[in-house]
């Protein structure tokens, strides 16, 4: 039961990840479309986004943490 239950977790995980979001494969943040407010976890979307395109002074100005 308990891997079928990881097994599900990791499609669902793999299907988010590849829609895409209005051109952009980041995963839409629920707080923000409820508040219109950025969460430390968008931050951190745009982080690694910036990292992995090498740009190491945007994603430590997105998120320094």
């Amino acid at each position: 039961m308990t891997r079928s239950i990881y097994i599900i977790s990791g499609i669902t995980i793999l299907v988010i990840l590849a829609l895409p979001n209005n051109g952009h494969w980041l995963i839409p943040c629920p707080f923000y479309k409820v508040t219109g407010w950025q969460c430390p976890f968008c931050g951190g979307q745009r982080m690694i986004s910036m990292i992995l395109h090498g740009e190491w002074s945007a994603a430590f100005t997105l998120n320094p943490f």
